[in-house]
């Protein structure tokens, strides 16, 4: 919003322009959208990839048990 839109509101020139100032003060500290929706983009393509790893380890630790069993079995067998 401008300063000639605060006017039409009714403000006077001076209220106008301390809340023109006060917003540029507001607008210096934030983040740019297109620097926020970069981050987001960032952070759920790295979830994704971390979920995919999840999988692979437990695919990897289930694997493992399994091979773990079938040694035990083996060596029950050649125990026998």
């Amino acid at each position: 919003m401008k300063k000639k839109d605060l006017i039409k509101f009714g403000l006077n020139e001076v209220q106008a322009d301390k809340i023109v100032e006060e917003y540029k003060k507001a607008l210096k500290d934030s983040i740019p959208k297109a620097r926020l929706d970069e981050v987001i983009a960032e952070r759920n393509a790295l979830r994704i990839y971390t979920e995919e790893q999840n999988k692979k380890i437990l695919n990897l630790e289930q694997r493992i048990q399994k091979r773990e069993e079938k040694n035990m079995t083996l060596l029950r067998l050649l125990m026998e």
